[in-house]
């Protein structure tokens, strides 16, 4: 690290450094992209079309260092679905995940935006920053992009993309 900070050292412990410390929770950012009104009220999802056991998906991913929850969501819906999301992020959730295998939990953030685009489906190939692929990004994957109505992303509890849909409304 050019900063002379040294890099956590694990000792093999999920969740644990070689101090015995805790690994920091890796901070995420989603977002629910919402359309319509009342009954016809819809959320944008995807699916991996060359990896479908990833399940459905809402737009979200990693904050890079210096970026802020607002701007890694708006970030994530853009590199993921190609929508610009203009208007404000509501703020509807957090969600801790405890640490696993990887060593480190997560905490997602969850953000409500609003869109008016017609489409009901389309296929994006995911980009990178600024649209540029990074090393070790998703950059180059192939997702289909849907809406679907909220009501039924409201009752996938199993699924913790949704963790937070039965509060939107």
């Amino acid at each position: 690290m050019s900063d002379g900070a040294a890099a956590p050292v694990t000792d093999g412990a999920p969740g644990v450094t070689g101090s015995g410390g805790p690994v920091p929770s890796r901070v995420r950012a989603a977002a629910y992209v919402l359309r319509g009104r009342g009954p016809d009220r819809e959320v944008l999802v995807f699916d991996h079309v060359h990896h479908p056991d990833a399940g459905t998906q809402v737009p979200g991913g990693g904050v890079d260092a210096g970026e802020t929850l607002d701007a890694a969501a708006r970030r994530e819906v853009l590199e993921e679905t190609g929508l610009v999301i203009t208007g404000p992020l509501v703020g509807v959730g957090v969600a801790q995940l405890p640490a696993g295998a990887t060593g480190a939990g997560t905490v997602t953030v969850f953000f409500a935006a609003e869109t008016d685009d017609p489409r009901s489906s389309w296929d994006h190939r995911v980009t990178g920053a600024a649209g540029l692929p990074s090393p070790g990004s998703d950059a180059g994957l192939l997702l289909r992009c849907y809406f679907v109505p909220l009501s039924r992303a409201q009752s996938a509890g199993d699924n913790h993309h949704f963790s937070y849909a039965h509060l939107l409304r």
